[in-house]
């Protein structure tokens, strides 16, 4: 390499150092300006984090169960968890929507937790299903990936698939006959599932949880009009995202993770948690009286 090639090299990694270095004494990702709305709006539910992430560890800081429905359980209550705080870093960034997306999901799982542990015996249903989401895929890469799947791998997922499909076979044409593999793994939807359990809570959220959220989770109509406003008689777009959203989201994750961790109690008759729960949810109405 040649003294020049060195040179430029040097000044190249200099400088490259000197972006990272500015990139970590000020940090562009996020708004201040948003956390810092976030922060003056919210006080009351930032008082209740403390005592709610201790719940969470109090939960969740234990082994898997061994049992399948009670695995599976604890394993949805943890995700909730997590959703939880992907929301909240959203929410306090200004981001309503993409955390409203992530509530749809979230309170899908916290429905399925209860469904399972009112229903243990589908919880088989719910895990097999796993094998015809995972041949979809594969086949899905097979049509779209250069490098597709090794033949090996192919013939377990097929016989993997082949062993739990009979479970999920619907009729497609009530004229002919005609069966196929159904596109969910229970024959309820989330909303009979959410009215069907034993949970008010989870009713009251249909439409907080689910129907509103599922409006920016997919592309509607819906989720665009959301980003504009109209002025001057003319619409224009939104400079920041309506912290009513965010607030929302927010509010009704913080229920969600508590029923959440109320299922997992139920399940594993963790009778220590309860009175831990009815503070945080004491805490909740506290910090959102209006929700």
């Amino acid at each position: 390499m040649s003294k020049r090639s060195i040179l430029s090299s040097v000044a190249v990694g200099a400088a490259v150092a000197a972006a990272v270095g500015a990139l970590i004494r000020r940090p562009t990702l996020g708004s201040r300006r948003a956390r810092r709305r976030f922060i003056r709006r919210n006080r009351p539910f930032l008082s209740t984090l403390p005592t709610l992430r201790r719940l969470i560890r109090l939960a969740l800081d234990r082994g898997i169960p061994k049992l399948s429905t009670d695995s599976v359980v604890y394993l949805l209550a943890r995700r909730a968890a997590d959703d939880f705080e992907e929301i909240l870093v959203l929410d306090t960034n200004g981001y309503g929507f993409g955390s409203l997306s992530l509530l749809r999901g979230m309170y899908e799982r916290v429905v399925t937790a209860f469904h399972l542990h009112e229903n243990p015996g589908d919880t088989d249903a719910f895990t097999d299903y796993h094998w015809v989401q995972r041949r979809k895929l594969a086949r899905a890469i097979g049509d779209s990936i250069e490098k597709p799947l090794s033949p090996e791998l192919l013939a377990q997922l097929e016989h993997n698939y082949d062993t739990v499909k009979t479970k999920y076979e619907v009729k497609l044409c009530s004229k002919c006959g005609a069966k196929g593999v159904n596109f969910r793994w229970h024959k309820l939807g989330v909303v009979d599932m959410a009215k069907g359990t034993a949970v008010q809570a989870i009713r009251d959220l249909l439409v907080r949880a689910y129907y509103i959220p599922l409006e920016h989770a997919h592309s509607t109509a819906g989720s665009l009009l959301f980003q504009v406003e109209e002025k001057n008689g003319a619409l224009a777009i939104k400079q920041e995202q309506d912290s009513l959203w965010a607030d929302h989201a927010v509010a009704v994750a913080q229920l969600l993770v508590l029923l959440a961790i109320a299922a997992l109690r139920l399940r594993l008759n963790l009778a220590e948690l309860q009175q831990p729960i009815d503070n945080c949810a004491k805490d909740h109405r506290m910090a959102w009286p209006n929700l």
